[in-house]
């Protein structure tokens, strides 16, 4: 809603800015209260802390992509990671039938999740060097 009034400003009249203005700081507020609720909850719950703990353990993974993954995949931990690829949608399916072989692709899972997980990676390739160091060749390959 946040982005769909902040692209609905830029194309009003200039007497109906100073409205979608007012909304778009009450959507802002509200935005910012539920992180901050979001956040308590993960602080007051010990499972929830650890899982978010041990994932910000590991570099580039922040505060977004660790509570996205907290709160939206309550099966880490409990599964190997071929399962959770699978259940977020980042392992390649195949789609063979006989003697016919089809293309791997991915499909299903959790696009949101998805959507986080490629966010924190287009950064690492940025910033996290090691990441950066296997993204370049990769990039200059096509």
């Amino acid at each position: 809603m946040l982005t769909a009034e902040q692209n609905r400003r830029e194309l009003a009249e200039k007497d109906v800015q100073a409205s979608i203005d007012k909304v778009i700081q009450v959507l802002k507020k509200q935005l910012e209260d539920l992180d901050t609720q979001m956040h308590d909850l993960i602080d007051q719950t010990p499972e929830l802390k650890q899982k978010q703990d041990l994932l910000q353990s590991v570099p580039g993974v922040g505060q977004v992509l660790s509570a996205t993954l907290v709160s939206q995949v309550p099966e880490l931990g409990g599964c190997d990671r071929k399962q959770i690829a699978a259940l977020i949608g980042v392992a390649p399916f195949n789609h063979d039938s006989g003697k016919k072989r089809g293309k791997r692709m991915i499909r299903g899972g959790r696009p949101f999740i998805r959507n986080v997980l490629y966010m924190a990676t287009l950064s690492a390739t940025r910033f996290n060097p090691i990441i950066k160091a296997m993204y370049q060749p990769l990039a200059h390959s096509g």
